[in-house]
């Protein structure tokens, strides 16, 4: 009678576990969905780049998403004057723009419709393992800040076939976003320098070797997110080049290295973020005024 007594007890125990972690999911998953009583006239796509993590303060919405009011997303719309919906989250790749749902949200791009004017996209990287492979690389982080053994597992990826497979994906992404908002401008705003030009430093804590390696893996991304907006009509922000003397070894540096944010290392600061922002904000300027020499205005 004890043995059966405590089975019931244990398949109550488990339905009632069950029913919590669902409610749960669905409170989740109810409060990720993107806000359509908002006018999306900008919609923010991307990885932890454009999230922003450990930059407060936080925007809300998914926890591990680590979105910041203060990434460039937020910045550009203050900047112009637009609303904003904001579905980057850190850890984000391609799938997640385009089929997947991530952290029990939509995929991304379901957040774009027929409103939307304005579309940045930084994505890739979560892709090819790149900054994946700079803390599974680390000679001089603390244990639980890296990835140990792994180290081997990135030195010979990625691979040439996995760049060209990532274009495709990239061209995919403005591809539906135009077709969903024909009247919409898409940026592709790649990753932002994080190693240096040249050598290695002890904030980046790799060595000569590694940070060599990466280096390619870098321009590698640059060079297919630049061919994908060429191929798509989008707008192109080289973020890269634009922070290349900012990069984690500078002494001005807009990445945070260990030390400065240990969860976010190796990502945009608050100083790479406005700059991001206001060179966004300054290449639509740009563009504005080339469409209106173009239509004779």
């Amino acid at each position: 009678m004890l043995g059966k007594a405590l089975m019931k007890g244990v398949i109550i125990l488990l339905l009632f576990i069950a029913i919590v972690a669902s409610g749960s999911a669905l409170v989740l998953f109810v409060q990720s969905q993107p806000n359509r009583s908002v006018n999306p006239e900008y919609v923010a796509m991307g990885s932890s780049f454009a999230a922003g993590p450990g930059i407060s303060p936080s925007a809300g919405g998914p926890f591990l998403c680590a979105r910041s009011q203060a990434n460039y997303p937020h910045l550009l719309a203050k900047l112009r004057g637009l609303s904003l919906l904001d579905v980057s989250c850190s850890g984000a790749k391609t799938q997640h723009i385009l089929s997947e749902g991530q952290r029990f949200q939509m995929p991304q791009i379901t957040a774009v419709d027929e409103r939307t004017r304005l579309v940045t996209i930084t994505i890739g990287g979560n892709d090819v393992s790149y900054i994946r492979s700079i803390f599974a690389c680390q000679q001089n982080a603390e244990r639980r800040f890296k990835l140990h053994g792994q180290c081997g597992l990135v030195e010979n990826y990625p691979q040439e076939k996995d760049f060209s497979d990532l274009e495709e994906r990239l061209v995919a992404i403005a591809t539906k976003i135009n077709q969903l908002a024909p009247e919409a401008i898409v940026v592709f705003v790649p990753y932002p320098a994080v190693l240096p030009p040249t050598g290695t430093c002890a904030r980046l804590g790799l060595s000569a070797e590694h940070a060599s390696r990466l280096r390619v893996v870098a321009s590698q991304l640059l060079r297919v997110t630049h061919n994908a907006s060429l191929r798509t009509g989008s707008l192109f922000l080289d973020s890269h080049s634009l922070g290349l003397e900012h990069n984690v070894c500078a002494e001005d540096s807009w990445i945070f290295s260990i030390s400065d944010r240990r969860m976010a290392a190796f990502h945009p600061n608050s100083a790479g973020m406005r700059a991001i922002a206001k060179s966004l904000h300054n290449l639509l300027n740009q563009h504005a005024v080339y469409e209106d020499k173009k239509a004779g205005i």
